[in-house]
């Protein structure tokens, strides 16, 4: 992923076409990330982290998706937080720090995807193994992927999410 400034993001986000409210609510935080070539993906959250974009950096394209998000997946039957595996990076979670991923294009309000994902939206690191969370859950599901392999994968499948919603290239 390259690198985002200010100025690049306001250009980007001009020419995203979402509405100016929900712009204005979003929180970027570039200049503390120092690992822009391990990410696939950025999410830009709102305060409560709720709701946001996914800036998505693959093939020298941009992608903006604007989506929202609902932390903890619970059994409705039991009560119980039920684990589940994330969507993008096939990470096994807790039911506390899995959430459900409403994304919908702003242009196409036809086009909608749902996913079940880590909470945190840190995926890349989770494929690459840098995270607690990845390493019990490649010992979970006894999963013998290399980490670029796991990368790679991450890749294909935001590509495909993608390509489902139809989503144009900002830049």
């Amino acid at each position: 992923m390259r690198a985002i400034d200010p100025e690049r993001y306001e250009q980007v986000i001009a020419s995203a076409g979402l509405k100016k409210k929900f712009v204005s609510e979003l929180r970027p935080k570039f200049a503390a990330i120092d690992d822009w070539d391990e990410r696939e993906f950025l999410p830009i959250t709102d305060r409560s982290g709720n709701k946001g974009i996914l800036w998505i950096d693959l093939n020298d394209e941009i992608y903006i998706l604007p989506y929202t998000l609902t932390r903890g997946i619970i059994d409705k039957a039991s009560g119980r937080s039920r684990p589940v595996i994330c969507d993008l990076c096939v990470t096994q979670q807790p039911g506390t720090m899995a959430g459900r991923l409403h994304i919908t294009m702003p242009a196409m309000p036809d086009a909608s995807r749902g996913l079940l994902c880590c909470a945190d939206l840190a995926c890349s690191a989770h494929a690459r193994g840098k995270t607690m969370s990845s390493l019990r859950s490649k010992a979970q599901l006894r999963e013998g992927l290399s980490p670029e392999a796991r990368v790679e994968r991450l890749q294909n499948r935001l590509a495909a999410l993608i390509k489902d919603l139809d989503a144009q290239p900002i830049e």
